[in-house]
């Protein structure tokens, strides 16, 4: 069983530790922010002293006014020692007061009060990694330390900046990253050499470019510049080569990005970012063994970020482990009540079992969190299309498709507006999308289906080729997936010669991929005894798909077929 402790690890609880965020005492409480961060680089700082794992920021911030008891704290982050305390500013004077706690005991295994210059907090930081390394471990020399790097600026204006930047970047919404990138730059301005800052930069631009916030080009183009900035800066920087990694997977160039994520790792072994962006790159190239073990990895770091968790339960399911997944998700909920995008994964699992009303209810429960949210929105319309309710779906999915952030869904949302008749408006949608990005897989895809269904196949197969083109055979699923719709495009297109041809190729390929486009590509070519069994092996797949069966285009002798009402009764569908 798949569980956050990382049971395949090869380290101990005993070199586990976790920093909890620093109390802000300060008389001014906009102090908060740089209590937040000092936590942060305690964290990096405790680490590259050597021989420790530590939790990462993220999840540690769950903790903040918590009021757990240090044992319970240690229990659920699987660490031996837990390091508190409270920071307090007064001008340019600084004291923090922290506490080593035995994770087990609670006992105070070390205690010490720092009073200090502001502008000295760098040198303080290494002295306390130090100390507590010191008191976990015994001798230094028994575990030698790794080549400090000074993170720090010159500026203590500019280090506060990126504080204050790292703050607003960890929300992930589009205000919270636009104000993270104000602050970055201002940062920059005052400390051109401060390479972290520029990494910052590149995070913040990796985030738009993946959620669509603003020109995905412009996005990508700059989380490449602040990326190598940074690493000209600074060589070992691992967080700005993690970054560089996110944008050559956003370009498409997986060998790269895969060289960049592994040495971020290398270089900052505890950084959970870095395995989680090489899970969800080993899953694009279909290795999902290894994106699985990665991701693991990461939720060990970072066992309470909701991020992560949701993306591992998406693995799960995707290699077949559902029962696992749906425990995954369900778990994120509980240490991240209303988290949206578990929420709508549990929702599309709660599909593909057939419990449409339950899948509902975690929409529902998601709407009332984020109304605006257009990812809700787009569910919402996609659950009501795979019922056959073509009104309502298309009343949720053209508002969906008003968000200025729709990108990130055009797909969804112009596959839904396409099987619910709206030809012209997911026409639009998608080649906007298309014009972001012009091999954006599923985009192309969808197009290709849109060609079919208004009888220009030739027009459909450019899109299909586009993508062969520029991504060959290097990437098993979506190999499948080309094959799978160049046959729909050719069955609808009465050409079946090509279209027999296409499955064949699917076919030596193996199963897993394309199962319901297969399927209904049979049907078009007159085939329903094996385009049904397909269809009957998509469901209990569960492919994605699938689900949509009651608005796909299929030939009128299919429609009407026995068989037909016998999938969707699979499906836990009424019958068409």
């Amino acid at each position: 069983m798949f569980t956050r402790a990382g049971a395949e690890e090869t380290f101990h609880v005993g070199n586990r530790v976790a920093v909890l965020p620093l109390t802000n005492t300060s008389p001014d409480p906009s102090d908060a922010y740089l209590a937040d961060g000092m936590t942060e680089e305690l964290i990096f700082t405790l680490y590259k002293e050597g021989g420790l794992r530590v939790i990462a920021h993220a999840s540690v911030m769950n903790y903040k006014d918590s009021g757990k008891r240090v044992s319970q704290i240690a229990s659920e982050l699987g660490v031996a020692a837990v390091l508190e305390g409270s920071v307090r500013i007064d001008g340019d004077a600084l004291r923090i007061t922290l506490r080593l706690v035995d994770g087990k005991t609670e006992e105070c295994l070390w205690s010490q009060a720092y009073d200090n210059r502001l502008r000295d907090i760098f040198s303080l930081q290494e002295e306390i990694a130090r100390q507590v390394t010191t008191i976990l471990q015994g001798e230094l020399s028994r575990h030698p330390r790794s080549p400090h790097r000074q993170r720090g600026s010159r500026s203590m204006d500019a280090y506060l900046l990126y504080m204050r930047g790292r703050h607003f970047w960890n929300q992930r919404s589009r205000e919270g990253v636009e104000r993270a990138a104000e602050l970055f730059r201002q940062a920059i301005e005052l400390d051109q050499q401060y390479a972290v800052a520029h990494a910052g930069l590149a995070d913040v631009c990796a985030v738009m470019a993946n959620r669509g916030y603003g020109s995905r080009k412009e996005a990508i183009a700059g989380a490449r510049r602040a990326a190598e900035r940074a690493i000209q800066l600074d060589p070992t920087l691992g967080e700005a080569h993690a970054s560089r990694g996110v944008m050559l997977t956003e370009e498409y160039d997986y060998d790269e990005a895969e060289k960049e994520l592994r040495l971020a790792i290398d270089l900052c072994p505890n950084y959970a970012s870095a395995y989680h962006w090489l899970a969800n790159l080993l899953h694009v190239t279909g290795r999902i063994d290894e994106a699985l073990e990665h991701i693991q990895h990461a939720l060990s770091l970072d066992p309470l970020s909701p991020i992560i968790g949701t993306v591992t339960g998406q693995l799960l399911y995707e290699a077949g482990r559902c029962d696992e997944a749906i425990q995954v998700w369900r778990e994120t909920l509980e240490l991240t009540p209303g988290f949206v995008p578990a929420l709508t994964a549990l929702s599309r699992a709660s599909q593909a079992e057939g419990q449409w009303i339950r899948a509902w209810e975690y929409l529902q429960a998601a709407h009332e969190l984020e109304p605006a949210s257009v990812d809700v929105q787009a569910e919402m319309g996609l659950h009501r299309l795979c019922l056959g309710e073509r009104e309502a779906a298309l009343e949720l999915l053209r508002r969906a498709a008003e968000d200025p952030n729709i990108l990130f869904w055009s797909t969804y949302v112009g596959l839904g507006l396409l099987l619910a008749g709206a030809e012209s408006e997911a026409r639009a949608l998608l080649e906007a999308a298309c014009a972001e990005d012009e091999f954006f897989c599923d985009v192309r895809l969808t197009l290709a289906l849109a060609d079919a269904l208004r009888g220009s196949p030739a027009q459909g197969l450019t899109h299909l080729d586009a993508l062969e083109r520029r991504h060959g055979c290097g990437l098993p699923t979506l190999t499948k997936e080309i094959l799978g719709f160049r046959a729909l495009v050719h069955a609808m297109g009465r050409n079946d010669a090509e279209a027999r041809r296409a499955l064949d190729a699917l076919a030596h390929h193996g199963a897993g991929g394309a199962e319901t486009v297969h399927g209904v590509s049979l049907l078009w070519l007159g085939d329903p005894h094996e385009g049904f069994r397909i269809l009957h092996e998509a469901v209990q797949a569960r492919d994605y798909l699938a689900r949509f069966l009651k608005a796909w285009p299929l030939p009128p002798a299919a429609s009407s077929d026995p068989r037909y009402q016998t999938v969707l009764r699979e499906l836990g569908l009424p019958a068409a």
